[in-house]
């Protein structure tokens, strides 16, 4: 299975990416500083490492196009101004709408709950 996932550099997302890649999945993994997302002896012909902006259309589209699922670990800051999960998630959605993408599972870490310890 192809597997683009967003918010792949996090705490959530690099777990994601190596959790996936250790169950044979192929993985497009999205964020804004992926240069160094995983070990040089896992990246092979299952990984692409796609640098991009989740606000940007034709980054998500990109990301998306071919792939059978999307996982979503989109962080954000907590201060009500960060629109990263909100935003990022309608441009998310309808970029799979435009490349036929049918499933996504969007999670998080306690962080998105904006709750002290």
């Amino acid at each position: 299975m192809v597997i683009t996932i967003f918010g792949a550099t996090g705490q959530v997302g690099k777990r994601a990416v190596y959790q996936a890649l250790a169950e044979g999945h192929t993985v497009k993994a999205f964020g804004r500083n992926v240069d160094n997302l995983i070990d040089e002896d896992l990246r092979n012909q299952n990984f692409e490492a796609i640098k991009g902006h989740v606000f940007d259309e034709a980054d998500v589209l990109h990301a998306v196009t071919g792939s059978h699922a999307v996982l979503s670990t989109l962080g954000g800051s907590i201060d009500g101004i960060d629109k990263t999960r909100s935003l990022g998630m309608k441009n998310i959605i309808f970029q799979m709408q435009r490349a036929g993408v049918k499933r996504i599972v969007a999670l998080g870490g306690s962080g998105v709950l904006n709750v002290e310890n």
